[in-house]
This record gives C-alpha cells, structure tokens and sequence, in this order.
C-alpha cells in the first residue's frame, strides 16, 4: 500500500460551530464536488488582486500586466493538458466543465439529425447538452458500472455515423476510468472527433492530448495526482 501524505488545504484551519455551543476544527467531505484550493493557489490571487485590471482593453500598465497573466493562464491550461501550445489549440475559461460542454454543444451547430454517442456513465453535464441539441445513442454499462472499448466500436459503426463522440475519462461515481487512448483512436479512425469529460480525472491523470475537445473543472484540480 503506498501512503499519500495529506494535502494542506486553505481553510484547513477554520473551527465551525456545533449544536452544542462549542466550535470544533471543520471536517470537509464534499471535495469531490468542489475542493478547496492550495495555499499555493490562493497566494497567487491575493498576490495578483492588486494587479488586476481590464484584460486585452486598455494600454494601461496594469491592464497590460493583467492581459499577460490571462495568457500566461491560457498556456498554463493547455500545458496542463498536454497540448502544443504552438498549435491551433484554444484554451477557454468557463465557470466550470458543465458551462464548457453547453457552450461547445451550441457552438457545434447540432440538429436533431445528427448523432452523438454519449455512455451511461456520464455525469448529467455530459448528457443533458447533448439530449437537447442532437440524438444521443447511447453506449451501456455493465453490472460494474464499466464498458468496453469494444462496445463503443459498435456504436461508432451503427449508421447514421455519429458528429461526435462525447466520452467521460473517469466516472464521478465508481472512480473507474474507460481505456481512453484506444477509445479515441477508434473514434478518430472513424471520423468521429471526441469530447473528453476530464472534470474527475484531471488531478489524478494525465488528460487525453489526442481528444478534439477536452473539458475539465479548475476547481477539482487541487488534489495532487497518484
């Protein structure tokens, strides 16, 4: 067994109160849906707070201080997730994975003519997007919760060929991650381009660098990865 030392958090020394009147050191154990961020992390905005100012729309120095370190951010990201940041690679900042996938599902243009093929193990923001803008079809699961790859062969080969593959890279509930690399050779194969759903597998995996599109969630990231 290998042991991971605990990871300090900020807000790691705040005392909440309890019914008894008394006020004890605070437990968290939502992390999974948002994590608090590293010391590190907010060190980093306190120290760029001051600095702030209207990114990319002023020649001001503090406006042009603030346009470098929103580009710095955006190759920063693409870095992070393995990408050539000399390519034509795009990173975008959304509130979150959810918003990002509602945007790249309105800006694809679908139609209920078109096909995406989506699991049953995907979180609602992988599914829902999809299910109002196109026709899902839908990879199942096993008893475990898992699929194989060659299951999702079978959806790639149905007819109509689907626009879009939209694929999680680790389940928010079981913690198992499908064989992504083989998932979108077989899709790229195909022509189908791919959406990887990185919000759960971002820190404890390297993300997909071949996915065409890739989403993850900042605020899920603050957990070093095993």
């Amino acid at each position: 067994m290998i042991s991971v030392p605990p990871v300090q958090l900020a807000g790691d020394w705040l005392r909440v109160p309890c019914v008894d009147g008394s006020q004890r050191p605070y437990l968290l154990f939502d992390a999974a849906a948002s994590t608090s961020a590293l010391p590190s992390v907010l060190d980093a905005v306190e120290a760029f707070v001051p600095w702030y100012s209207s990114a990319q729309r002023a020649a001001g120095y503090k406006s042009q201080a603030s346009a470098i370190a929103y580009q710095c951010a955006r190759l920063g990201a693409l870095t992070f997730a393995g990408r050539d940041t000399a390519s034509d690679d795009v990173a975008i900042f959304c509130r979150d994975a959810t918003e990002a996938i509602h945007h790249l599902a309105y800006r694809l243009q679908l139609s209920r003519d078109d096909v995406v093929i989506t699991t049953a193990a995907e979180h609602h923001a992988n599914l829902l997007p999809w299910s109002r803008t196109a026709t899902c079809r839908y990879v199942e699961c096993g008893k475990d919760g898992t699929f194989d790859t060659e299951d999702v062969v079978a959806a790639l080969n149905q007819r109509p060929r689907a626009a879009l593959l939209a694929i999680t890279g680790a389940s928010n509930i079981t913690r198992w991650m499908p064989p992504l690399p083989q998932i979108i050779d077989a899709a790229r194969r195909r022509g189908v381009p791919v959406l990887a759903d990185g919000a759960q597998l971002a820190s404890h995996r390297p993300l997909p660098a071949d996915a065409d599109f890739l989403a993850w969630s900042g605020h899920k990231t603050d957990v070093p990865r095993f």
